[in-house]
């Protein structure tokens, strides 16, 4: 009968425990993953300025908690503010004295600072931008169709920086919205960039508004 109790003994206790272990992973396995939300380095936005307007893609890289360097290209259609616009006997619209259609490439490089992050709680933060504008700059004669002007492109090239603040509003760990407000100058170097006859643009940009977000 001893005997028989400690065989009984080694059989069962370690099915016992083979059973609870098996019980606990099972539960381990069932138990959900929650997956952190990483924000994507990529953004997008919509830029306007006293001279034109377009959209425009940008890279972030965080330096800091507070301190990202941004990377971004835009495409915008530039006008000279003095231009006007006026219509012909048939309809048509015209600008008198110009000259040239202009599209402006620029490279923005600068880094982004949220400001006063220790003493503001919530969703919503304020930001200061500036950085550097190396543009590209390309004019077809304003006298051609608009698509056939195309094939009369000719490049030059432009400088300079800007300087703003704004604020940012994130959605979720992922989404985050923003819209600032910079002054950008951006002068053409080594060739006039002419919008109407005889009137060289100095700035390219000036005061812009721009809304964006980043997924």
């Amino acid at each position: 009968m001893r005997k028989l109790s400690i065989v009984l003994v080694f059989v069962f206790v370690p099915l016992f425990i083979t059973n609870v272990y098996a019980g606990d992973s099972s539960k381990a396995k069932n138990k959900p993953v929650v997956k952190k939300e990483t924000p994507s380095p990529w953004g997008l936005s919509f830029i306007y300025s006293e001279n034109g307007f377009g959209p425009a893609v940008s890279y972030h890289k965080n330096l800091n908690s507070t301190t990202q360097l941004i990377t971004g290209l835009s495409l915008m259609s530039v006008s000279d503010s003095r231009e006007f616009e006026q219509y012909d006997y048939f309809g048509n619209r015209i600008t008198p004295n110009k000259e040239n259609r202009i599209f402006m490439l620029p490279l923005n490089i600068g880094i982004k600072k949220e400001m006063f992050s220790d003493d503001i709680t919530g969703s919503i933060k304020p930001i200061v931008q500036a950085g550097i504008s190396p543009s590209l700059i390309l004019t077809n004669p304003y006298s051609r169709e608009y698509f056939n002007a195309f094939g009369y492109m000719q490049a030059a090239f432009a400088i300079g920086g800007y300087a703003g603040a704004g604020l940012e509003f994130s959605e979720t760990q992922s989404v985050a919205f923003s819209l600032y407000v910079n002054y950008s100058y951006v002068t053409p170097i080594g060739k006039e960039v002419n919008s109407l006859y005889n009137k060289p643009i100095s700035n390219l940009t000036g005061f812009q508004m721009g809304f964006g977000v980043k997924f």
